[in-house]
């Protein structure tokens, strides 16, 4: 996968594969955009531990409905828009994709992945600022931490392995190594993660963090455009890469870790006691972040004063980042709302809303793996209503494939700790 596009729809925020490109690697990966934040922090819900970017269970006493639970609802529908998208665009007809729908439908689309980005920001704020030097004194939730975000970026690297490198076609084998020095979504996180957790051992308290978070966010989506036209050929592009699209580069730092930023500066504000806030408070606050983020993209937007060209990428263009941030800040309102009205998610819901990375492979894997998915064997040749129901397919049996996966890990963690339980009167 040499080059990318843009998925088709102006408005579109998902970036896209070319289909026809001439590398080859692991996986082809055409919107990687529609997975990322869930990666790093599963959020809390009622009672209910909260798993951090460490991968660690901090248990939280909360008590009474509805706390906070907007977050796992986000990123289900998240899920569910992320498996049941891609699955349409890497299958519905060439001939079907026109029209106000399906524009209307490619624009929607186009948030999930700042709905991952910005619930990973949330996550953060709730499972480490809200109990910050206790978590900084825990040093194996903090070594934890450290390896799970390594983790995240050797499995970005992997997912675009130069399968294709020793082609004896150079073109094939230059596309197959560019293709795998791009920054995608999972080493955006990973580095987006690095970079507030290092700033929990440099500041001193949360609301420094909270305010570095936002200078960040403003610094990551304000120069976008400069970063989006640095030159990237050359020595440097595996660092340039995290800076510009233009080298292939579906999620570089500019801007797209500003969502993560955002998340976690906006938390900070909204939910004042953490994942203990009551959950009527974010409310009003995000409805008045969201309405402030609107007015930004209008005012931005009408400016004289612009310095995007052209060749600016899209996603890049400052007043376009704050519109599709407003929009997701807009949606959790709604979410938060319901929110109120459920005392908890079923406990199913529950595991699938912190087990997003596996939902996240393993539909990867069925559509775009190692050109044998169903984006090559079936390709963009289904009628609507065949599409739909792949699409509805793939959501159950990612869905079974996470439900699978968590029970394989509680095994797998009770049959380690007997080991251990064993091997301890022996060792005494």
């Amino acid at each position: 996968m040499s080059s990318t596009a843009i998925a088709r729809g102006g408005d579109s925020a998902v970036p896209s594969a070319a289909p026809d490109s001439p590398a080859s690697s692991g996986v082809r990966l055409p919107e990687l955009a529609d997975t990322s934040a869930t990666l790093a922090d599963p959020t809390p819900t009622e009672a209910v531990a909260l798993q951090a970017a460490d991968g660690t269970k901090a248990k939280l006493a909360i008590k009474g409905g509805g706390r906070l639970l907007f977050v796992d609802l986000l990123r289900l529908l998240a899920s569910f828009q992320m498996l049941h998208g891609h699955t349409l665009d890497a299958l519905i007809a060439q001939e079907l994709r026109q029209g106000p729908i399906y524009e209307a439908w490619t624009w929607q689309r186009g948030l999930v992945s700042v709905g991952f980005l910005f619930a990973a920001g949330i996550a953060f704020t709730l499972s480490t600022l809200a109990n910050m030097e206790k978590w900084k004194a825990n040093t194996r939730r903090v070594t934890k931490r450290w390896r799970r975000i390594g983790w995240l970026i050797l499995l970005g690297y992997s997912m675009h392995f130069p399968a294709e490198a020793w082609s004896s076609d150079p073109a094939r084998a230059e596309a197959s190594i560019h293709a795998f020095m791009m920054a995608d979504v999972l080493q955006c996180i990973g580095v987006s993660i690095a970079i507030i957790t290092g700033l929990v051992f440099v500041l001193k308290n949360e609301r420094q963090v909270a305010f570095a978070a936002a200078a960040l966010s403003v610094l990551f989506i304000g120069l976008a455009p400069l970063a989006d036209a640095v030159a990237y050929d050359g020595w440097w592009r595996p660092v340039a890469n995290y800076l510009t699209h233009k080298g292939g580069s579906l999620f570089p730092l500019f801007p797209w870790s500003g969502y993560v930023m955002a998340g976690v500066a906006l938390t900070f504000v909204v939910a004042p006691q953490g994942a203990r806030t009551d959950p009527r408070v974010p409310i009003p606050r995000l409805a008045a972040l969201s309405a402030a983020l609107f007015a930004g993209h209008f005012l931005i937007a009408a400016s004289p004063l612009q310095y995007t060209t052209e060749a600016t990428t899209r996603h890049s263009v400052p007043s376009f980042v704050l519109l599709k941030l407003a929009s997701v800040v807009l949606v959790v309102v709604v979410l938060a709302i319901l929110a109120l009205r459920v005392k908890r998610l079923p406990r199913w819901l529950q595991t699938l809303a912190g087990e997003s990375l596996m939902l996240y492979w393993f539909h990867l894997m069925v559509i775009y793996g190692a050109g044998v998915g169903l984006a090559a064997t079936v390709g963009r040749t289904l009628p609507l209503d065949q599409a739909l129901l792949a699409a509805g397919g793939m959501v159950v049996v990612s869905a079974l494939v996470g439900l699978g996966w968590n029970r394989f890990k509680k095994w797998r963690d009770r049959q380690m700790k007997a080991f251990r339980e064993r091997r301890a009167p022996a060792a005494a």
